[in-house]
């Protein structure tokens, strides 16, 4: 029997009609809580089932991404073979972040200064320790697994 090849159009269209099947199974399951399903995470094993593909090229990701933006979601690739779906509408009322500092603060603007003056000035040491300040001031943001870089060791110093 030959195996069936879903193209990038059929599969995103598959991978909505699971998340209903899974929105409306949880709403069975919990009617007193609202179930809305604007994002999700999909394994790498779980999607080249619904595409009936034992292997997912690099052309068929980017084409099933480009159809799923052209529907109304994004995909993101995580590290570990999982795509994130996130319905674009879900992110319209997100905060709109700008590149200009705070003006209240130049604490900010002072560390991306030099950040710039080190890289004109080819100043390595001014180069990290203002990474090194960054990294503290960001360290709210970031994973538990967050580990500053290390410049020395990536110019081979």
């Amino acid at each position: 029997m030959k195996r069936l090849l879903l193209n990038p159009y059929e599969v995103a269209r598959l991978i909505l009609l699971n998340a209903a099947d899974y929105q409306a199974d949880q709403e069975e399951r919990k009617p007193d809580r609202i179930i809305n399903v604007s994002r999700f995470v999909l394994s790498e094993r779980a999607l080249r089932k619904l595409s009936f593909r034992t292997r997912l090229s690099n052309e068929f990701l980017t084409q099933l991404k480009a159809e799923m933006n052209d529907i109304g979601w994004f995909m993101i690739s995580v590290g570990d073979g999982s795509h994130i779906y996130l319905r674009i509408r879900a992110t319209e009322n997100w905060p709109r972040i700008g590149a200009a500092s705070r003006y209240s603060d130049g604490k900010y603007e002072d560390l991306r200064k030099d950040t710039v003056h080190s890289l004109k000035r080819d100043d390595l040491n001014l180069l990290e320790e203002t990474i090194e300040d960054i990294d503290s001031e960001i360290k709210h943001l970031t994973d538990d697994n967050f580990e500053s870089y290390d410049y020395k060791n990536f110019l081979n110093i």
